[in-house]
């Protein structure tokens, strides 16, 4: 590794942190790790605290796609520090929405849901209206896992109307899937694919990947609950042959138990086995997946 810290200055360090975010985007995530490490330890070393703040933040998603869950913590904690002493709405709602997001990835509800409302109050006192969407989703997911229909809607619909007000097109794909998944768990099949066919849609205006194999993996989902376990088979194959290989691990975790689902229906032993493995490596993790088994769980 070459030593910028005696030759760098702060557009320099902007340069070496863009390229670790465009490599954690990519799914590259060994080598985003390499430019954003080497970036925070520059920062620090010529003591730009601003710059060291949002690396910290982008280390911590990267720790997070890595299910190092408590190295994330601390970098968003450390970064949450520096964004409140200079008293940054913007930032503090990026920030808290999140170490939100890994809260409830850690299964700590209570502490998520407290994290999101405070991560609104500052959205909306910004009137950062993109992050309000993103958290109110979070807020959304959080109560469709607790079978909090009622909760998770509202949260859901105020997300999209603000999606829909700012063209994000992504989390647009994403609340239409996440609403069916909660649709056709009470056996509205019909909404739920309809649902599914404007997440389509959407996702066909920007040709990006994650959204088609988000929209697979929930439309294969409603699939198995109609029976149709054979369409939906190479959907799952394909989509967490994807998520494994980007690293979206909450993704390739669900994908995998639409797989047990499907090929026990199947009779499938072979295919079975090999996912049960999978599935069984998730929950001897330090954190068990808690929106696999919440998703598990709606399958019963």
């Amino acid at each position: 590794k070459r030593d910028w810290s005696s030759d760098v200055c702060s557009s320099d360090l902007e340069a070496f942190r863009n390229i670790g975010i465009c490599l954690r985007q990519q799914g590259k995530l060994t080598e985003a790790l390499t430019w954003l490490d080497q970036s925070l330890n520059t920062s620090m070393s010529i003591k730009d605290q601003k710059n060291e703040a949002i690396i910290r933040l982008e280390l911590g998603l990267l720790y997070e796609n890595l299910g190092d869950y408590p190295k994330a913590r601390e970098m968003y904690l450390t970064a949450l520090e520096y964004w409140e002493k200079v008293n940054n709405s913007s930032w503090l709602s990026n920030i808290m929405n999140n170490l939100g997001v890994l809260q409830h990835l850690m299964g700590d509800y209570r502490a998520a849901i407290d994290t999101f409302e405070k991560a609104l109050n500052h959205a909306r006192s910004s009137n950062y209206t993109r992050l309000e969407a993103f958290i109110l989703t979070g807020i959304g997911d959080i109560y469709g896992e607790l079978e909090a229909a009622e909760e998770a809607e509202k949260a859901y619909t105020q997300a999209k109307l603000l999606s829909q007000s700012i063209q994000e097109n992504f989390l647009q794909v994403y609340i239409n899937v996440q609403d069916a998944a909660l649709i056709a768990s009470s056996g509205d099949y019909r909404t739920a694919n309809r649902l599914i066919e404007e997440a389509r849609r959407i996702a066909k205006l920007d040709n990006q990947a994650m959204e088609a194999y988000l929209c697979d993996l929930e439309g294969a989902g409603i699939k198995l609950r109609e029976g149709k376990w054979k369409e939906a088979i190479p959907m799952l194959e394909d989509a967490c042959y994807y998520f494994d290989a980007e690293g979206h691990k909450v993704q390739a975790e669900k994908a995998s138990l639409y797989l047990v689902i499907a090929y026990s229906r199947a009779g499938n032993q072979e295919k079975l086995m090999s996912h049960l493995v999978k599935i069984l490596s998730f929950m001897g993790s330090e954190f068990p997946p808690v929106s696999f088994i919440a998703v598990a769980y709606r399958f019963q």
